[in-house]
């Protein structure tokens, strides 16, 4: 995984690299013989960025450095083995009943809750966290659920999820072969309402 530095012109120059190393192939040895960051996700702090690890199994957490902006990782989410995370996705949910988008801007997350939502490739799982920030700068996920990307329905073979959005609703959407013969007659998105 590599960072850069981004200046005023649009040109960005090399930061920070990072290699990660698996101690063993996971269960899905076709898609597992290796670590593979898929995605950086900021959390709405700005203090955190996720890595989900399809490979690995598991999402990189990094303390962002306030002043120079260098990485540090902090801790490991571990998923189920088997599972491949692919993309991840923060939503706030304020007190008065307002939602905001994380993905697009930083959100101070004072009398907000805070939420991680983790679509997985192989097993087509979508799995919600609460998140709370911890006094010594980590985070601390609660599994709230986890369901399946065809909303709780066994997803058809070749199936594998692809991304996720939220807004006021969850949505992810799912790639395979041949999406005529996945879904006949039906978009491969499947729409979902937080808790």
């Amino acid at each position: 995984m590599s960072t850069w530095t981004l200046a005023g012109d649009g040109s960005f120059k090399p930061f920070e690299n990072f290699t990660f190393t698996l101690p063993q192939p996971g269960p899905v040895a076709a898609s597992q013989s290796a670590s593979r960051p898929h995605q950086a996700v900021i959390e709405p702090s700005g203090h955190h960025m996720l890595v989900p690890d399809l490979g690995a199994d598991l999402i990189r957490i990094f303390g962002i450095d306030n002043t120079t902006n260098a990485l540090r990782e902090l801790q490991l989410l571990q998923l189920k083995p088997g599972s491949d995370p692919r993309h991840a996705v923060f939503w706030t949910h304020a007190n008065n009943g307002t939602y905001h988008r994380l993905h697009r801007r930083h959100v101070p997350s004072v009398n907000k809750h805070v939420y991680l939502y983790v679509v997985t490739e192989i097993t087509n799982s979508i799995i919600g966290y609460s998140v709370t920030h911890q006094s010594n700068g980590t985070l601390q996920f609660n599994e709230l659920f986890t369901t399946t990307t065809f909303g709780g329905a066994a997803p058809p073979p070749g199936a594998a999820a692809a991304e996720i959005l939220v807004t006021v609703r969850l949505y992810t959407s799912i790639s395979a072969d041949s999406q005529a013969d996945l879904l006949p007659g039906r978009q491969p998105a499947r729409r979902f309402k937080p808790p």
